[in-house]
């Protein structure tokens, strides 16, 4: 069209009049153990994404942190919108940020600590593979006899090798 573009001064080009630009900082995640007031964005089949408030990071209440009993699916607990309370747990990838229900009682925020009720539990002196257990956390089977030796299957095999 024939007319001349005007390119940038120097100055305008290296951002002359603007704050220096900061390299990203990473973002600041909550401590583990603390209790926050979140709002639930996001439900997944896997459990929900929640927005903890103060932190631009959403976090994840997994399925199995929902509840103190087994739940089949998230929207049983949980729907979009919802104001919840939610405890931050330890993560092994300090990206993360992992969020429990079942420990903190919803109606007031306190902590129910990690002893909450576990799911498919009967009784506390059981294990949460079901084995009983004594209260130092011992299996409860009993005292275990040696095998005797020299049953009638033995004495075929011993016949059968000679």
């Amino acid at each position: 069209d024939g007319r001349r573009r005007r390119s940038a001064s120097p100055a305008a080009r290296h951002g002359a009049g603007r704050p220096p630009r900061r390299a990203e900082e990473p973002e600041a995640l909550p401590p583990a153990g603390a209790i926050f007031r979140g709002r639930v964005v996001s439900i997944r089949p896997f459990g929900a994404f929640v927005a903890l408030d103060g932190y631009r990071k959403h976090g994840l209440v997994h399925i199995s942190q929902l509840a103190p009993r087994r739940v089949e699916s998230v929207e049983e607990v949980l729907t979009e919108g919802q104001d919840v309370w939610v405890k931050v747990l330890p993560s092994e990838d300090p990206a993360k940020v992992s969020l429990s229900l079942r420990q903190v009682d919803q109606s007031t925020g306190a902590d129910l600590g990690d002893e909450a009720p576990r799911r498919g539990r009967r009784n506390e002196a059981e294990a949460e593979d079901g084995a009983p257990r004594n209260a130092d956390g011992s299996f409860a089977w009993g005292k275990l006899e040696p095998l005797e030796r020299g049953g009638p299957e033995e004495e075929e095999e011993e016949e059968a090798a000679a």
